[in-house]
């Protein structure tokens, strides 16, 4: 019966002009809120990084340009990985962010080849790093090497069908795959 949970209310609400621009994901790091932000479809791509303080206020100096077309993030450590798409043969890339000062960001490394389409998702799981990189699967990636993450393996369904994957989790070293049309597994190999 829900009417026995507590009413839980909005103490505040920070919101874009949806027909400018939209939230997608969303980072607490420190005493600071990571906003990553993408403008609508009519505009030109140009996805950036808002800090906000504790008061929701924006921190002058703090925004991160130079992310196109990302979805998500992640932070592991002291760093962001922002996925960076720009369409066409043009840069796809990981974006490497130092956040060890929350409140003075700073891009520290564009990592080139290891994404080959758009990025829907980036988890981290288990310390592994994990991104939906449609249709191309799923890839692992190592980061032990901060400011160099690796490509350590991909994971792909039956051939013939489309890999075009929306979520993942890891379980008892178990990767699951959700696509469209159903749940893909792989047995993570160890170190």
């Amino acid at each position: 019966d829900i009417s026995k949970l507590p009413e839980i209310k909005t103490i505040e609400e920070f919101q874009f002009n949806p027909e400018i621009m939209k939230v997608e994901d969303v980072e607490l790091i420190g005493d600071c809120v990571y906003l990553l932000r993408s403008t609508a479809k009519y505009l030109p791509p140009d996805n950036c990084i808002t800090v906000l303080d504790s008061d929701a206020m924006m921190i002058p100096d703090a925004t991160i340009k130079g992310v196109q077309q990302s979805v998500s993030f992640v932070k592991s450590g002291s760093y962001l990985y922002v996925p960076s798409f720009k369409g066409g043969d043009l840069e796809k890339q990981v974006v490497v962010v130092d956040v060890s000062i929350p409140r003075k960001p700073r891009i520290v490394k564009r990592v080139k080849g290891i994404i080959a389409n758009k990025c829907r998702l980036i988890k981290q799981i288990d310390g592994k790093l994990f991104l939906i990189d449609n249709p191309h699967g799923i890839k692992e990636l190592d980061i032990s090497d901060p400011l160099n993450p690796e490509l350590k393996a991909t994971y792909n369904g039956k051939p013939g069908e489309l890999n075009t994957y929306s979520d993942l989790t890891v379980k008892d070293g178990i990767l699951y795959g959700r696509r469209y049309s159903g749940i893909d597994m792989w047995k993570i190999p160890k170190k």
